[in-house]
């Protein structure tokens, strides 16, 4: 195989690999990049949204990270724009959608 027919293939099962669907709920949506913004909050450091998964990010304080699944755009936009973050969280998102803890770096872990 030619160099050209290595680089296809290894981006074929690349996207193969992105665009099917978890097998189980227990799979997560694979999401490389995620921009998170800095909110005023005393329990959440920063949160983001990836718009094509519909997951979105929180950050604590803690340096504990997490994901939810299928949060809607216009929750994620109330919660940037709510003027308390961890009441809005505590009361529209904790306890309403599916999450996973984000591993955390070595060279970030406290």
């Amino acid at each position: 195989m030619n160099r050209w027919n290595t680089r296809l293939s290894l981006t074929l099962a690349a996207f193969l690999l992105l665009a099917l669907p978890p097998a189980s709920d227990a799979e997560w949506p694979a999401i490389y990049r995620l921009r998170r913004i800095r909110v005023e909050s005393e329990a959440i450091r920063s949160i983001g949204y990836h718009h094509k998964t519909k997951t979105m990010e929180v950050q604590f304080h803690s340096g504990d990270t997490y994901r939810y699944a299928n949060v809607p755009p216009a929750v994620f936009n109330a919660f940037l724009a709510a003027d308390s973050k961890g009441r809005f969280f505590q009361e529209q998102i904790r306890g309403r959608y599916d999450y996973w803890k984000v591993a955390t770096p070595r060279s970030h872990a406290r």
